[in-house]
């Protein structure tokens, strides 16, 4: 620093090193130095780019559109980013951007013209009596929804665009006949079919096995009575609750946040007063809105009727309405609305409030105690993340490190890499326990494992006991062998029987009739055609299936929803459109063709558009912004 002092004292010098620092931020660019290439945008493709505001309206657009398509979902935006919303709106805008971006490069942007044009097709910007295009009109209808007049017109423009790069790659993609006629056979060909259900029990029960016999099947088989390698395992996990004991909760710890929020803790509610008047017209009701907020008479609005009503917020049915009047900031005088209602359009206006009664400390003493140890709990539980990273690192036992945070270690029978018994049980504090259990098929035998966070707790997993793969000799799991025998031996009877009956209507030694009689079974037939795209609930859907694998006259086994049931099926008449009828229908099978490759075409447009166009996205500013929607209450 001194040597740079004495340089920068010599004006000459000085001079020199503050020209190449301009050169510098005028070659690469002042944001560009710190930004990683993206300058203010958070995603950038060629010449277009977003920030961290559109991003955010974005994601605002996507959650209003949740809003109102369910009903009752009130999703809020920690939520959406939990639930992947987030990350979702910023691949779907990289995606739009990149697209965007190519059309920049290739000239292929939406005229003014054309949106203009656009505009003015709109049915709400048009005149609801001349039907032509009216200014007024598309300014309040784009201040009601809340969109600047540039904004949505350059939304407007960048929906032309896109849509003009989709045609253009599109326009060219034409079904041949050859693939159209074929498809419109298949979906308009109809067959019928007639089945019977051959069961296990309707067989006779297979001959008991010798030694002999389990252990030739046991030799073939000896593979899927082999053992994985099983470990044994302990789990130390720590919750916040563990803490709760060690919480030291004082009285002045009690009446301080008493007096912070006993506003919230009411024994009753509070209750507001307001006149509420009701208008014909939007027009009307805004103009009633602003002589109202500068304290009007109401009476001297023209309303259509006025009440003056006194309620608690719950009493309130419409949303918009109830936060408006009870909002922190709605004091006396406030002026809600206008809502529009059945019938036309209400403003409220707040004349009274009545605080509610908070509850005595003593009713909620004990819900106020529980929520400071929570809140101490919680912050142990924080510390508790490097302290058991210490406790790792000093070498000390699961039973030791259980005893420094007061709690219990849970030791577990030998399991495989998945969690699961000998016995087959699945042992689901494990599972919870994913890359713990993970990382303790890769240590050594006495190993502790490292810390990782679960769902609301930290954990640490150690291998107590290696158990080797083996496989156990046919003495050993004789009734699982035995068992296993028996139901592939049934299995066998089942196919043998099925395949006996197949070969016997085909070789017309029999009937479908007559089989079905012999096991004393019902023979079910289709009652209408069947068609490859129309399901149809009568008819089992293996069947359904499997009838158009054959020819008109063949016998199939198909099995059945239990796997000691087949079905035998036998396919009916074919029935397939003719010239005429083809004619007809290879429209519209071409359409669906059409369709189809148009999607494949664009799918790889899109993979070449990513490696044409360059995506730059700044991945720490995305990350905070993230992390800040999280945070905010």
């Amino acid at each position: 620093m001194e040597f740079f002092r004495s340089l920068l004292a010599n004006k000459f010098v000085g001079g020199f090193l503050l020209g190449i620092i301009i050169l510098g931020m005028a070659v690469w660019g002042i944001e560009d130095i710190f930004t990683g290439g993206v300058g203010s945008n958070v995603i950038r493709a060629g010449e277009r780019g977003l920030d961290i505001n559109d991003v955010n309206r974005r994601f605002e657009d996507e959650l209003n559109r949740l809003r109102r398509e369910q009903t009752g979902n009130a999703i809020t935006r920690q939520q959406a980013v939990q639930a992947g919303i987030l990350d979702e709106v910023f691949g779907r805008e990289a995606a739009r951007l990149t697209s965007l971006g190519f059309a920049r490069e290739i000239g292929a942007d939406a005229s003014a013209k054309a949106v203009t044009d656009t505009v003015r097709e709109i049915e709400a910007f048009q005149n609801a009596v001349t039907g032509e295009f009216d200014l007024e009109t598309y300014r309040r209808v784009l201040a009601q929804n809340q969109f600047a007049q540039s904004q949505f017109e350059d939304d407007l423009a960048d929906d032309l665009t896109i849509t003009n790069v989709r045609e253009g790659v599109e326009a060219a993609i034409v079904a041949p006949t050859a693939l159209a006629r074929p498809l419109a056979i298949l979906q308009a060909e109809t067959r019928t079919a007639s089945w019977f259900a051959l069961s296990r029990d309707a067989l006779e029960e297979p001959d008991a096995p010798t030694d002999e016999d389990l252990q030739a099947f046991f030799s073939e088989f000896e593979s899927a009575f082999a053992q994985p390698e099983r470990r044994a395992l302990s789990l130390l996990s720590v919750t916040a609750r563990d803490f709760l004991h060690q919480a030291e909760v004082s009285e002045e710890e009690i009446e301080a946040v008493y007096e912070a929020t006993k506003t919230r803790r009411l024994a009753t509610p509070e209750q507001r007063t307001f006149e509420e008047a009701r208008y014909a017209t939007e027009e009307a009701a805004r103009n009633a809105f602003g002589a109202l907020s500068v304290g009007a008479d109401i009476a001297t609005t023209n309303p259509v009727f006025v009440e003056t009503k006194t309620a608690v917020e719950r009493d309130i049915a419409i949303e918009e309405f109830r936060e408006d009047l009870f909002s922190e900031t709605a004091g006396i005088g406030a002026v809600s609305g206008p809502f529009e209602v059945a019938g036309g359009y209400i403003l409220g206006r707040v004349t009274a409030i009545e605080p509610g009664e908070p509850k005595p400390l003593d009713d909620v003493r004990d819900e106020i105690t529980e929520e400071i140890a929570a809140e101490q709990a919680e912050a142990k539980f924080y510390d508790a993340f490097n302290q058991m990273d210490d406790l790792i690192g000093r070498g000390l036992t699961l039973a030791e490190m259980g005893a420094e945070f007061g709690a219990p270690v849970v030791s577990f029978l030998p399991v495989d890499r998945r969690g699961v018994s000998e016995d087959g049980v699945t042992i689901r504090a494990l599972l919870s326990a994913a890359d713990g259990l993970a990382q303790a098929f890769e240590l050594p035998e006495g190993t502790v494992g490292d810390r990782f966070d679960g769902d609301q707790s930290i954990y640490v997993v150690s291998v107590d006991q290696i158990v080797p793969a083996r496989t156990p000799a046919l003495e050993d799991i004789r009734d699982r062998v035995l068992t296993a025998y028996q139901a592939n031996a049934e299995q066998e009877a089942l196919q043998l029987a099925a395949d006996a009956v197949k070969e016997r209507i085909e070789t017309a030694a029999a009937s479908l009739d007559d089989e079905a009689e012999s096991y004393g079974a019902a023979v079910s037939e289709t009652t209408t055609p069947l068609r490859r795209t129309v399901p149809d609930q009568s008819v089992p859907i293996q069947i359904a299936q499997a009838v158009f694998n054959g020819a008109e006259g063949d016998v199939l086994v198909v099995r059945g929803d239990a796997a000691d049931e087949v079905y035998i099926v036998q396919v009916g008449a074919i029935e397939r459109p003719d010239a005429a009828q083809l004619d007809l229908l290879a429209p519209v099978s071409r359409s669906q063709i059409s369709t189809q490759l148009s999607n494949d075409i664009l799918f790889a447009f899109e993979q070449q558009l990513r490696e044409e166009i360059e995506l730059v996205t700044d991945d720490a500013a995305y990350a905070a912004y993230r992390t800040r929607l999280l945070e905010d209450q």
